[in-house]
C-alpha cells in the first residue's frame, strides 16, 4: 500500500518539504513504487533491530540537519492520510490550545479501511476503536503516539534522544548506535 501511502501525501494541504521511504529489507517493489512517486529511498543494510533500527538510523541522519523548529512525519506505509492531517499537525506543534504547553508531537485516530477478516483482523480493530475512545477520554492527549502517523517537532525528538544517551529513558540492550537512538529498539 505503499502507492496509496504516498499518494495521501502529494494530496495534502500543506505538501510535505521531503518525502523518505525507509525500505528495511523489502522483498517486494517498495523501492521502485516510492521513487516513482518521487520519495527519497533510503535502504537499510545491516539493521538487526528491526522497525526501531531502521528509524533510528535515519533520524540519525535527518536530526543534525534539522532546527530545533523542523518537524518530521512518521508514518507507516499501509496508512493514508486525510488531505488536512500535516497543516492541522503543524499547527498544533507551534500554537499551543489555551494554557496547555508546547506539545512535542500531534498523531492521528486510525481506523481500517478493508473488510475485518478473522480473529487478528478483529482484535486490530478492536484496538483502533480502543485507542481513539482512549484519546475521547483523555481530551485529545496520549500517553503513546503511534507509528501509523505522528508528527513530531525535531525539538522533541532531540530531547529523547539526549535524555537515551544520558541514562534517563532506557535504551535496550543494543551494542549499535541505534540502541541509543530515538526509538527502544526492545519496545518498537
Amino acid at each position: 500500500l505503499i502507492a496509496e501511502a504516498l499518494e495521501s501525501l502529494a494530496a495534502q494541504t500543506r505538501i510535505a518539504d521531503e518525502v523518505i521511504v525507509v525500505a528495511d529489507r523489502c522483498s517486494d517493489r517498495t523501492s521502485a513504487i516510492a521513487i516513482a512517486h518521487d520519495a527519497t529511498v533510503i535502504e537499510t543494510t545491516g539493521n538487526l533491530h528491526q522497525k526501531a533500527g531502521a528509524l533510528n538510523l535515519v533520524l540519525d541522519r535527518l536530526l543534525p540537519r534539522l532546527s530545533a523548529n523542523d518537524a518530521i512525519l512518521m508514518m507507516d506505509a499501509d496508512t493514508s492520510l486525510p488531505p488536512h492531517f500535516i497543516s492541522a499537525a503543524a499547527r498544533r506543534l507551534r500554537e499551543p490550545e489555551g494554557d496547555q504547553p508546547r506539545v512535542g508531537g500531534v498523531g492521528g485516530i486510525f481506523f481500517g479501511c478493508f473488510p475485518v477478516k478473522g480473529l487478528t483482523g478483529h482484535l486490530q480493530n478492536n484496538e483502533y476503536v480502543r485507542y481513539a475512545r482512549e484519546i475521547g477520554r483523555l481530551h485529545a492527549r496520549a500517553a503513546v503516539l503511534t507509528g501509523t502517523a505522528t508528527l513530531f517537532s525535531v525539538r522533541a525528538l532531540d530531547d529523547v534522544k539526549r535524555a537515551r544517551t544520558s541514562g534517563e529513558l532506557p535504551t535496550g540492550s543494543g551494542e549499535l548506535p541505534t540502541g541509543k537512538g530515538v526509538y527502544d529498539i526492545e519496545a518498537l
